[in-house]
């Protein structure tokens, strides 16, 4: 989603970049899927930085990276005062259309939870979050710029309803009741 949206779609690297450094150094010296990971992300990063110059020379050829660029500054916004609680408003507008109030509250339980917890999954699923929240008010407010907000906020939800679950399940009669909630 986040590649669709053009403006920030070069993100995708940066959070894969933070999940190999998240996997490499939060594993054992005995524990070697931190330089399996990296041997198979640096395959794929090969891979995409071949596509990336094929692109560019593509663009450079039709219309030119510099017009490219010039056509995409149009869109970026000054931050102004104004500009953070406007965006936060198009934000809560977005997913309040978008995503049903249960799975927001269960997201809210899902970060609340992930930020406890710090597992590397979970931290990526922060950072996720807060690197497209925190590029918004750069951009001309549209929709489609919100979208990659979507998967890490389901995949919160998840956690979240984990979280009641297991809080739920501590005890005899609680177990029924997860099982039931679930």
């Amino acid at each position: 989603l986040a590649m669709w949206t053009k403006y920030h779609g070069f993100f995708t690297l940066v959070l894969a970049l933070l999940h190999l450094f998240l996997l490499r150094f939060s594993t054992s010296s005995e524990d070697h899927r931190g330089w399996r990971a990296s041997r198979g992300f640096g395959t794929t990063v090969a891979i995409a930085a071949i596509a990336g110059i094929a692109l560019a020379a593509v663009v450079e050829q039709r219309v030119g990276i510099a017009a490219l660029r010039a056509n995409n500054v149009r869109w970026l916004r000054e931050l102004e005062p104004y500009v953070v609680p406007e965006t936060a408003q198009f934000v809560a507008r977005c997913l309040t259309s978008w995503v049903t109030p249960l799975v927001l509250a269960f997201a809210l339980v899902g970060y609340a939870w992930m930020i406890r917890r710090r597992t590397p999954g979970d931290l990526l699923l922060l950072a996720w979050t807060l690197l497209f929240l925190a590029a918004l008010p750069f951009y001309t407010n549209y929709p489609r710029l919100a979208l990659p907000l979507l998967v890490p906020i389901v995949l919160a939800s998840g956690v979240g309803v984990e979280a009641c679950a297991s809080v739920l399940a501590r005890g005899r009669a609680g177990r029924r009741a997860s099982a039931t909630a679930v």
